[in-house]
């Protein structure tokens, strides 16, 4: 017998049209995320009126269902009926992808939504880590605290991995590929470069001279060319 998040996962689906419907799904941390092809009359209505669903909200391109914090088990359950959203490669009819800034807006919601919250996490460790330095001064000298400031600053550190993965799902590219690009930005062997650059050595990338800049530059510039949907 199918459980409330599946039978959750398939009213909204059928709601919307059906996978066939389907370009595209995401969710953050209370709201399943959808691009559909084209616009159902009553799609909102419905969906909105299931039992489940708190509200639904339409905006840059996405149908958004908001359901609360069990939104990554009813994404599990509707990932399961998409097929890992299998029309990912088909594009919305022209009259539902909007302005291009709306499309803009859309793109960087679907690559940051999956874990904004996260990184929101670590932001408030690393917050009250800072409160604890002013009350009680000593404590940054302590083990405790080089443990927990680590663990702030592990989701920022590995960044460019969790935007190439969600990157290159929004974008129906290979994720591995695009995992590989990234994770040269975080190669300790990168920073042993830039530690050479800053002490005054000389790098060169076929003759040409590299500087901190350009070295982060090649690698945010390899991580966009490997999520490119015209080049896969």
């Amino acid at each position: 017998m199918a459980d409330k998040n599946q039978v959750l996962a398939q009213q909204i689906l059928d709601a919307v049209g059906g996978e066939d419907n389907l370009v595209n799904s995401t969710h953050c941390a209370t709201r399943l995320r959808l691009v559909l092809k084209r616009s159902i009359p009553d799609a909102h209505k419905k969906v909105a009126a299931i039992d489940g669903v708190v509200t639904v909200v339409e905006n840059n391109g996405q149908f958004q269902v908001v359901i609360g914090n069990n939104v990554g088990e009813v994404y599990k359950s509707f990932e399961a009926l998409t097929g890992d959203n299998a029309n990912a490669d088909l594009q919305p009819e022209s009259e539902n992808k909007g302005t291009i800034v709306n499309r803009i807006v859309a793109t960087m919601s679907a690559v940051f939504a999956p874990f904004i919250y996260i990184l929101a996490a670590a932001g408030i460790l690393q917050g009250l880590l800072i409160v604890i330095n002013l009350i009680a001064p000593a404590f940054k000298h302590t083990g405790t605290y080089e443990v927990f400031n680590f663990i702030s600053w592990a989701p920022f550190t590995f960044l460019p991995i969790f935007i190439a993965i969600t990157a290159s799902r929004h974008f129906n590219v290979n994720m591995y590929i695009a995992v590989a690009c990234a994770a040269a930005l975080v190669s300790p062997d990168l920073t042993g470069i830039v530690s050479k650059i800053q002490h005054g050595e000389s790098v060169n990338l076929f003759g040409i001279p590299l500087t901190e800049t350009s070295l982060y530059v090649i690698g945010v510039t390899t991580i966009t060319i490997s999520v490119d949907p015209f080049l896969c």
